[in-house]
């Protein structure tokens, strides 16, 4: 039996969103009376006041012995890691990008920056086109196949980073510590307190920082002689994306980032919630731009025995420990839920159990997909509208990234590892929306005019966010190449045609804000996704 979900759309910044439900606790209706200080240039609803902002604990000191001991340790291992990761980058490339040697590939590096970098490269179709050709779609198969690993870090490890952070953990339990997940930087576990209750941890064990670093180096290697050997097959915006990308990932290697950017999470919830907000409305944007989501705060299903249910949603995020917290170090409220993941499929089916109210048995692998499916459109409306309303958003929106869970009878999605998010203010969404939907009108029309209405447009909301200098700035010749790039009929995605005017903007001294650029690679990442499933 197919799962029936009244009140679900389809979140892609929502140039599909006709159809979209009017909700009761809508923008508009919390409009009456409130004050115009959402208004106010630099006004950011997600905001974590001072005294509440989490703040790491320092960590003492090295001795002038251990540092030189781990600087040369260290500065062997890189290079070691190094040699291995291009003899790895070559093997993929001599295979041709085969579901085996990228699969292979994936093992053998351990973790590192391979995975992020292939979806990466997957989420700029100018990358994929310029660097495999024909072979696009075949290397995207590949990728399709592959998982994120990490080799597990050393009990010594371990232990270090625990009492970095004056984490009371047991010692003598400490083998018994369950891995919850991995990721290309860090890995997450639950270990056993002194008081015998159970943690979760995020941690970065040194040898992790070492292979990241020692990635970015061959990385960077590699983007040079692409430009020394091929100059032409990497425009000058994704060059200077590639290095935002490169700097994003060091910036997660500080758990710091990702504790404080959690509470940022938490409060842009929170003013969704009281209405503290952007307060955006479809009338304040031009008639060309985007339609903007509505929340979702409930569903109606029909379980497998045919009952109809009204199931409560809440957007929520994990606790983040205020008292141990590192560089290297977080602990963070364990929550009984799952991913979105297919890996966490046996766990998703428990909790589709408990909101159908029926034993899992009864959920069939269909039901299973459908009610994944279901959970992936909820939260992508979520991250959608709280960009439109706040301004705040995960860079990285994947599968694995959300968790759900039955908690006093509602349903709670939690969006976790939020060390890619970014902000932008109130008229940057704007603009951000009316491109979106000018975009979409300029290739649908053959009218002249019309077309170059449309295109004025776009350029008139790049420039109110893009970085330049007047008097080197081409706008003439990007809107010429945006009406060619937009030609009537041109097939593909809106936001990957915007990543395409980013580009063509940059050799016309024209720069466009890396928190705008991770905001649409976001958006290709869950179209992608959605399209894996239909």
């Amino acid at each position: 039996m197919p799962l029936d979900v009244t009140q679900t759309t389809r979140p892609d910044l929502n140039y599909h969103c006709s159809d979209v439900p009017h909700s009761a606790s809508g923008v508009s209706s919390r409009l009456s009376g409130y004050s115009p200080g959402y208004m106010a240039e630099g006004f950011d609803p997600s905001i974590v006041p001072p005294d509440q902002l989490i703040v790491a604990r320092t960590p003492k000191p090295l001795s002038a012995g251990k540092w030189l001991h781990h600087s040369v340790k260290n500065g062997f291992v890189s290079l070691v890691r190094q040699f291995k990761m291009l003899g790895i980058l070559i093997n993929i490339y001599r295979h041709n990008y085969s579901v085996e040697s990228i699969d292979k590939a994936a093992t053998k590096a351990e973790g590192g920056l391979l995975i992020k970098i292939i979806q990466f490269m997957c989420s700029s179709p100018e990358i994929l086109n310029n660097l495999f050709h024909d072979d696009s779609q075949k290397f995207l198969d590949a990728l399709s196949h592959v998982s994120t690993s990490n080799k597990p870090m050393s009990r010594k490890e371990l232990e270090r980073c625990l009492k970095q952070a004056e984490v009371p953990y047991d010692p003598q339990r400490l083998n018994e510590c369950t891995e919850l997940g991995t990721g290309s930087v860090g890995d997450v576990k639950e270990i056993t307190l002194l008081s015998g209750e159970r943690q979760v941890v995020k941690l970065i064990s040194p040898s992790s920082e070492v292979r990241v670093h020692s990635d970015l180096k061959v990385l960077r290697f590699l983007l040079g002689l692409v430009q020394f050997f091929r100059p032409g097959t990497l425009g000058e915006g994704t060059r200077h994306a590639m290095n935002e990308f490169f700097a994003s990932v060091k910036d997660e290697l500080n758990l710091v980032n990702e504790a404080q950017r959690t509470q940022k999470q938490e409060f842009a919830f929170q003013a969704l919630h009281n209405g503290d907000h952007f307060h955006i409305t479809d009338s304040e944007l031009p008639a060309c731009a985007a339609g903007l989501p509505d929340p979702i705060n409930d569903i109606n299903v029909t379980n497998p025995v045919g009952q109809r249910i009204n199931i409560p949603v809440n957007y929520k995020v994990p606790k983040v420990s205020q008292k141990q917290l590192t560089q290297r170090t977080m602990c963070m409220q364990k929550i009984n839920g799952a991913t979105l993941s297919d890996s966490d499929s046996h766990k998703l089916r428990s909790i589709a159990g408990q909101l159908f109210q029926v034993d899992p048995r009864l959920i069939t692998d269909e039901l299973l997909d459908n009610f994944r499916q279901t959970m992936k459109r909820l939260a992508h409306n979520q991250w959608t509208h709280c960009y439109a309303q706040t301004g705040f958003f995960n860079g990285d929106m994947h599968d694995g990234n959300v968790m759900v869970a039955m908690e006093n009878g509602q349903l709670s999605i939690y969006f976790i590892d939020l060390g890619n998010a970014q902000w932008v203010g109130r008229d940057t969404v704007k603009a951000t929306f009316t491109i979106l939907g000018a975009m979409e009108m300029l290739r649908d029309t053959e009218d002249e005019e019309l077309r170059d209405e449309y295109a004025d447009i776009i350029i008139g909301n790049l420039q109110s966010m893009a970085k330049y200098d007047p008097n080197e700035a081409d706008w003439g010749t990007l809107k010429t190449k945006l009406k060619d790039l937009m030609a009537y009929g041109t097939p593909g995605e809106i936001p990957e045609k915007v990543l395409d005017t980013f580009d063509l903007a940059y050799p016309c001294n024209i720069y466009v804000p890396k928190e705008i650029v991770s905001l649409f690679r976001a958006q290709i990442l869950i179209d992608t996704q959605a399209q894996q499933e239909r």
